[in-house]
Formats: C-alpha cells, sequence, structure tokens
C-alpha cells in the first residue's frame, strides 16, 4: 500500500478530482479555440450550420435541407463563417441569415465550415456532399481565404466520414485520377490522403477494443471523458503561447506563402470549379471580408497577386466572383487579444456579409434552371 501503485492511483485520484472540478472550463476553452460560440455538446436538432466546425460532421449532415425537394447552396469556407466577436443572445451567422433571407424564395442555405478549412477540406465536402442526392447541392459557394492557401490534409472529422463513406472513396479516387495530369500536385495529394486515411489500421480503429473500452471508461473517469479538451488545452494555450512568446509571434507577423502548398491549393481550386461544373453543380466563389482598421499576417505583394489570379481563374472558368473584402465597415469588427481582430466580426458583420453575398449572386443562389431538382 506504500508503494508505487497506491501513488500511482493516488495521483490519479487527485488529477480526476482537479478534471472533474476544471470540467466545464476546459471544455469551454476548447470552443474558445475553434472560434465557436456553442458552449456545449453541438447538437444537429434545428442546425443550419454544421456547430461541431467539422469535428463531428457526420452528426450534422441529416441536418442539412433535403436537396431533392428544394434548391440547396452549401456555404463552406473558414471560421469566419460561424464566429461572432462579442457574441449577444439571438446573433446570426452567415449561413443563417442567408437562409432567412432567402428561404421564402424557394432556397435553403446550409454552412460547412470548420477554423483554418482548407481548399482540399473544401473540395472534400464538396465530393461528399454531392454523392447523395439528399445533400447534392444545387450552388457551392466558397468562401476563398488567401492565408488558407497554405493549409493541408483533412482533418480527423472529415478522415472518419471519408473512412465510413465508400461511395466517396471511391469518388476521391476517381477524381485524383481524372485530374493526374492537369492537376499533379493537387492529384498527388488527394492519393496520399486517401491512403492515410483509408489504411486498415484506421480503417479499424472505431471498433477496436480499445476504443470501446475509452469509450466506456469515459463515462466514469473525468480524466478520460475530458481527454479532447485537455490535449486543446496544452496544444492551443501552452505549446501554442509559448511558441508566440519565444519567437515574438502576433495574429499579424507576416507569414511569407510556402510555394508548393500555394500551388498545390491553387490546383485544388481549380480542380473544385471543374468538378462541380462536372456534377452540374453551380460553384461561385467571393474572396472573404477583411478588417479595415487592422494589420494583417499577409504579404502585401502576394496578397495583391492572389485577388488578381484569383478573379483571372474565375473568368476563365466562368462562374460567379466577387471582392468583398471592403463589404464590412470597422464598426462591424470585433477585438481579438492585442487588437482588432483582422478576419473575425460581430454579429452584425455576419448581417452585412450575407447581404452583400446575396446582392452579388442572388440569381445565382435561387436560379434552378440550370441544376433542377427534378434531375437530383
Amino acid at each position: 500500500m506504500r508503494g508505487t501503485p497506491a501513488k500511482i492511483l493516488l495521483i490519479l485520484l487527485i488529477v480526476n478530482a482537479i478534471v472533474f472540478w476544471r470540467q466545464a472550463a476546459l471544455e469551454r476553452k476548447r470552443r474558445e479555440n475553434l472560434l465557436t460560440n456553442v458552449e456545449t455538446e453541438p447538437s444537429p436538432v434545428g442546425a443550419r450550420f454544421d456547430r461541431s466546425v467539422g469535428e463531428k460532421l457526420e452528426k450534422f449532415i441529416p441536418a442539412i435541407p433535403d436537396a431533392r425537394k428544394q434548391n440547396l447552396v452549401l456555404l463552406v469556407g473558414m471560421s469566419q463563417m460561424y464566429a461572432i466577436n462579442q457574441y449577444h443572445s439571438g446573433d446570426r451567422v452567415i449561413a443563417e441569415v442567408m437562409d432567412d433571407e432567402l428561404s421564402p424564395e424557394g432556397t435553403r442555405v446550409f454552412g460547412l465550415a470548420a477554423p483554418n478549412l482548407s481548399n482540399e477540406e473544401a473540395l472534400f465536402l464538396l465530393v461528399t456532399m454531392s454523392s447523395d442526392s439528399a445533400t447534392r447541392p444545387s450552388v457551392f459557394l466558397f468562401g476563398a481565404c488567401f492565408d488558407k492557401m497554405r493549409n493541408m490534409d483533412l482533418r480527423e472529422g472529415y478522415q472518419r466520414v471519408l473512412r465510413n463513406k465508400a461511395a466517396v472513396q471511391r469518388d476521391v479516387a476517381d477524381l485524383a485520377n481524372r485530374y493526374a495530369n492537369r492537376f499533379p500536385l493537387a492529384a498527388a495529394k488527394l492519393k496520399s490522403t486517401l491512403t492515410s486515411a483509408t489504411t486498415a489500421a484506421n480503417l479499424a480503429v472505431d471498433s477496436t477494443f480499445e476504443m470501446r473500452l475509452r469509450d466506456r471508461v469515459s463515462r466514469a473517469v473525468p480524466l478520460v471523458k475530458a481527454r479532447r479538451d485537455i490535449n486543446s488545452f496544452i496544444l492551443y494555450d501552452v505549446l501554442y503561447t509559448a511558441r508566440n512568446k519565444l519567437f515574438h509571434i502576433t495574429t499579424t507577423t507576416k507569414r511569407p506563402m510556402l510555394p508548393d502548398r500555394y500551388e498545390t491549393n491553387k490546383q485544388f481550386l481549380m480542380m473544385m470549379i471543374e468538378e462541380a461544373k462536372r456534377r452540374n453543380i453551380k460553384f461561385a466563389t467571393y474572396i472573404v471580408p477583411l478588417n479595415p482598421q487592422s494589420a494583417n499576417p499577409y504579404i502585401p505583394e502576394e496578397y495583391a497577386q492572389f485577388k488578381v489570379w484569383a478573379e483571372q481563374t474565375a473568368k476563365t472558368y466562368g462562374v460567379p466572383f466577387s471582392n468583398l473584402e471592403n463589404a464590412v465597415p470597422a464598426e462591424d469588427w470585433g477585438l481579438t487579444v492585442g487588437g482588432p481582430d483582422f478576419k473575425h466580426f460581430k454579429g452584425a458583420g455576419h448581417v452585412r456579409t450575407a447581404e452583400a453575398i446575396i446582392d452579388h449572386f442572388r440569381s445565382v443562389l435561387t436560379d434552378t434552371r440550370e441544376s433542377s431538382i427534378a434531375s437530383k
């Protein structure tokens, strides 16, 4: 009783007591790190956007309005789509504002957004949702963000969907082969993602004895139940903060674009446009709003070149495009650590962005002639 096992047991009891005491705070901190205002376990009931912000996409797919019964628009992008600075009860996100405005005209809008969403993930969402007639959109509306042109890979929540949907796996494999010559970097990345996400080890992970045991133990042991929240705390509040302090990094520190990743993401965006057209889905894209009173981490020359490229690409493919970087005025933005938030706005900013999107794309969003419900 005085040996190592007893000491370990005592330490575990103390740690579990602390975790149980701080469980609500850990969950709240994890939600803050995801930039979401959902305080508790997000429910798909009545949802008009993926409130799990990519963590549990499979739970929210049934909440998507039935595309066989009405015109469906999927609004896809990063955290700006759902994060509300200085949140007040009753505030709505962009997708909800658009849905309220357009539903009387027979068009429903659903938001699929996640923090730091990559172009590869946006392509994955296009393929996944169009693989089922119930979620196959009439319009795929993508909010293009310059700094996300450096991001890669599928987050675990999306990988889980990929593992569990054989039809999506086949579509992704076909996609990689179809565009291997035209978009070699993106196609190679797709093949790599598919291989890593669907190996025998990964396919079995959800049904292993270890996973089942962990889920059962988590019902009684706070330390196991809060493992995701603890990991998030260590990653963002300890390691991320320490890195920033050590290297004097702020949210506006200039970050040069990595050439290979930038080119790969360009190919992913073009592949997205071509694949949407091939599937008879209208594709539209816009450059997301930026705070006019805040510095940002963009190198001006690189960002200017990106805007020119995005507009020219849209013209080349004949898809609707708009630059909405000035759609939200200074008073509708919020604050972040160290000053004005350069990318996330208040509830009023969500209304302004939704109105700007509708003003620029209304005819595309509400026109069902090219992609009629009857043809789905």
